[in-house]
């Protein structure tokens, strides 16, 4: 089947399924409270962010743009969720975006983004343009917050269509 989330004991037990929904969920990441999760599902042929309790319960969508939303990581005090974001315009419409966006790789370019979430509340504030990768011709990709919550370091290149070949 389609990849999902689990969560398992340092010592290799209790093993316990997440997530449910959607077709390809994976890039999970804990909150620094280690009340929810983060992590990344397909719907439709695109990527989008999700967060949830540990029991799977309590799901909050964090994007629903026309492209791939990916790797997300919070920051240390859980007051801000860092992420990356493709914003893709099919070329092919008679295949799944997904599959376009393979065929055009060269053209998938991902932009560093960020959005502050209230722990409290359990609400997201309006999505924040960090790094402009685009406009350089570059793509961003994998960031993680430095442990005392100044700095971000991320991967970059040319394009950001990370195929894993197996």
């Amino acid at each position: 089947g389609s990849p999902q989330v689990y969560a398992v004991g340092k010592d290799g037990t209790d093993v316990r399924r997440i997530t449910y929904m959607g077709h390809y969920n994976e890039r999970a990441s804990w909150s620094p409270e280690g009340d929810r999760i983060v992590y990344t599902s397909m719907d439709d042929g695109k990527m989008n962010i999700y967060t949830c309790a540990l029991d799977g319960t309590d799901i909050i969508q964090l994007t629903s743009n026309a492209g791939n939303n990916e790797h997300p990581t919070w920051s240390p005090d859980g007051r801000r969720l860092y992420y990356t974001s493709a914003l893709y315009v099919p070329r092919d419409t008679s295949v799944r975006i997904d599959r376009d966006m393979a065929n055009h790789y060269q053209e998938v370019q991902y932009n560093l983004y960020y959005r502050d979430f209230d722990p409290a509340r359990l609400t997201f504030g309006e999505e924040h343009l960090l790094r402009d990768l685009q406009a350089e011709d570059q793509s961003a990709s994998l960031p993680r917050v430095s442990p005392d919550g100044k700095s971000l370091i991320y991967a970059s290149g040319k394009f950001g269509c990370f195929h894993v070949w197996h």
